[in-house]
C-alpha cells in the first residue's frame, strides 16, 4: 500500500467514525424525547385510572351502604312483626 492509500483509509476512517457518533448523537436525543413522552402518558394514565378507580370505589361504596340500611330496615320490620 502506498502513502496515499494509507491517507484514504485514514480519512474515510475518520469520515466513518464521525458520522457514526453524529447518529449515535441524534438516536440517543430521539429515545430520550420518546422516553420523556413515554413518561408523561405513563402518568396521565395512571392519574386516569387513579380517579377511575376512586369513582368506582365511591359507587361500590354508596351501592353497600344503600344495601345494608335496606337490609337493616327489612330485618328491624321483620323482628317487630314476630
Amino acid at each position: 500500500m502506498t502513502d496515499n492509500d494509507d491517507a484514504t483509509i485514514r480519512i474515510v476512517t475518520d469520515r466513518l467514525e464521525r458520522r457514526l457518533a453524529e447518529e449515535s448523537g441524534q438516536l440517543r436525543v430521539e429515545m430520550a424525547h420518546l422516553g420523556g413522552q413515554l413518561r408523561v402518558e405513563m402518568a396521565n394514565l395512571g392519574g386516569e385510572l387513579r380517579v377511575e378507580m376512586t369513582e368506582g370505589f365511591g359507587e361500590l361504596r354508596s351501592e353497600m351502604a344503600d344495601g345494608f340500611g335496606t337490609l337493616r330496615t327489612e330485618m328491624a320490620i321483620g323482628t317487630r312483626s314476630s
